[in-house]
């Protein structure tokens, strides 16, 4: 069946399809100067194993039958990997934990105006077609852009407004609550960033209850179950080993998983073999939940952190910035994560190489891993080199000031959770060392959030396995005086705006941190920043 809905975001007119007129696999949404494209493919069969349901492709194609300037010259692969990012940052955290069959998202993005913005319509899109072609899926969902231009906010401004803006904030969310926030930031106070993502949240609420109509009426049954819970088998486990696994978290780390072993191979040796019922997969799954909720209720009730931190401390760090080659500024950043940082300058752009040229040209890599996980790796790398550079951006001295360009090159040498954010910190100072400019330090800081029962516990600085254990992770990018750079992802419904702040707050603090000590060990001459206890952001 056809069917046909139109309806407007901000000053922009929306137009949804599907049915025979197209493909009865197939979504197109068209707007003013684009038509977006969405196609899915299911595997039959669910993989128990399986980490990541949902993989995302989006791709923009030119209109043949317009000629869009300096459409070709764009490298746009780095842009469709990023935009794909975010739309699987969108959407994942809607899909419910025991869905286990691989998703295949196909976005293809047809252009006419090469200044539209096709992310908003490309994650709205992927959000309405997985809600219409029978996957469960906890939507709608919907995305905005925020700008920030004389100190007021624009929805989804468009390409000339966006040169002007002080914030470039995409927010994507439900009637519940948000998904994802992606953000550059010209340095501002969080208060400001947090009213933008609120006034994007208030005004997808009105998109929101425009298409569950047309969801509603073109909404197939679901074709794919969620795996259920065995109840009966988690009750076993937990009687043989809660209470042993509660013991186990009050010893140091190396005992600790000494123990954890011990008590794995005594649930394996009595709940599997030839007269057991259940197999050591779903054994050892099962088990790995109940250790995960042990943990997360641990870390509400007494804060108590898996290496013995407290909610609010940081990994130690340190920093190395001595110079081993001329010519050359390096730097390195340990602590959750180590990364290294190299910054050359070559000559100052002419005339005629300044239009295609960027200032700041920036690589980023991880080390080594298996042939298999190299295509994941890749789009990750990609992912961080945006983040990145955009936590950079906007302490990057004038033109007329520094004329040159800047060759960045980081690799992560110890990965963690923090790989971005050691990188960010490595490069700002390698880029003082060689003697740019820069207006000020810019520093980054991960953040996690557990989220249980109407309580939550923010972890600064989280290692690895916090990191997988929250419901809440944030990178944060910034100086002394604000933001620069924001990502925001959950991984379940109904985030809200105080919880939010309560994380911005103790971020903050966690950032001032780590600048005080990159201000101490850089080779720079910045301004001295005003005092922590005069900053009304401080953690009360």
């Amino acid at each position: 069946m056809y069917i046909q809905h139109s309806f407007l975001f901000g000053d922009q007119k929306f137009k949804l399809e599907t049915g025979h007129a197209t493909n009865q696999s197939v979504l197109n949404l068209e707007i003013q100067g684009a038509v977006i494209s969405t196609a899915i493919v299911v595997s039959a069969e669910a993989d128990p194993e399986l980490f990541t349901p949902l993989i995302v492709d989006y791709c923009e194609t030119a209109d043949p039958s317009t000629h869009i300037v300096g459409f070709n010259q764009l490298d746009t692969s780095e842009h469709e990997i990023h935009v794909s990012t975010l739309i699987a940052r969108s959407l994942s955290p809607l899909l419910p934990s025991g869905y286990k069959n691989q998703i295949q998202l196909s976005i293809q993005a047809t252009v006419s105006d090469g200044s539209i913005d096709t992310v908003v319509p490309a994650i709205l899109a992927a959000s309405i077609a997985l809600e219409v072609f029978g996957i469960p899926f906890c939507g709608p969902l919907v995305a905005a852009r925020v700008g920030y231009i004389n100190k007021t906010y624009v929805l989804n401004p468009n390409l000339e407004q966006r040169r002007e803006s002080q914030l470039d904030l995409i927010v994507a969310g439900t009637n519940i609550g948000l998904a994802m926030v992606d953000a550059v930031i010209a340095e501002l106070p969080e208060e400001v960033v947090l009213n933008g993502i609120n006034f994007g949240h208030e005004k997808i609420q009105v998109v929101i209850d425009s298409i569950e109509n047309f969801c509603n009426r073109a909404k197939k049954e679901p074709l794919w179950n969620v795996t259920k819970r065995n109840i009966i088998l988690e009750k076993e486990i937990a009687s043989l080993a809660e209470l042993a696994i509660e013991e186990a978290h009050t010893f140091p780390l190396c005992e600790r998983t000494e123990l954890l072993q011990k008590i794995t191979q005594k649930v394996l040796q009595e709940l599997t073999g030839p007269e057991a019922n259940y197999c050591e997969p779903d054994v050892r799954r099962t088990f790995i939940e109940l250790e995960r909720s042990i943990i997360r209720q641990r870390l509400i009730d007494f804060k108590s952190r898996i290496d013995g931190r407290n909610a609010r401390q940081i990994q130690p760090f340190s920093i190395n910035n001595q110079q081993v080659l001329p010519a050359k500024g390096v730097a390195s950043f340990s602590g959750n994560a180590s990364a290294f940082a190299s910054v050359t300058v070559s000559h100052p752009r002419t005339e005629i190489d300044a239009p295609q040229q960027d200032r700041l040209t920036l690589h980023y890599t991880l080390p080594l891993l298996p042939s298999e996980e190299i295509e994941r790796a890749e789009r990750t790398e990609i992912a961080a080199e945006c983040f990145i550079k955009n936590a950079i951006k906007s302490v990057m001295p004038l033109e007329c000031d520094f004329d040159g360009v800047i060759h960045v090159t980081t690799k992560v040498t110890a990965e963690g959770a923090a790989s971005e954010q050691a990188a960010i910190c490595a490069v700002c100072i390698a880029m003082l060392n060689a003697g740019i400019p820069i207006t000020s330090h810019v520093a980054s800081v991960g953040m996690g959030v557990i989220i249980l029962g109407g309580h939550f516990t923010i972890l600064s600085d989280p290692s690895p396995a916090e990191e997988h254990l929250s419901d809440l992770n944030l990178s944060v990018a910034g100086t002394e005086s604000g933001l620069t750079a924001l990502q925001v992802d959950a991984k379940t419904r109904g985030i809200t705006l105080p919880i939010l702040h309560a994380a911005f707050s103790q971020a903050r603090e966690s950032r001032l941190i780590i600048l005080d000590v990159m201000r101490d060990k850089n080779v720079g001459s910045l301004p001295s920043p005003p005092l922590h206890g005069s900053d009304p952001w401080m953690h009360q």
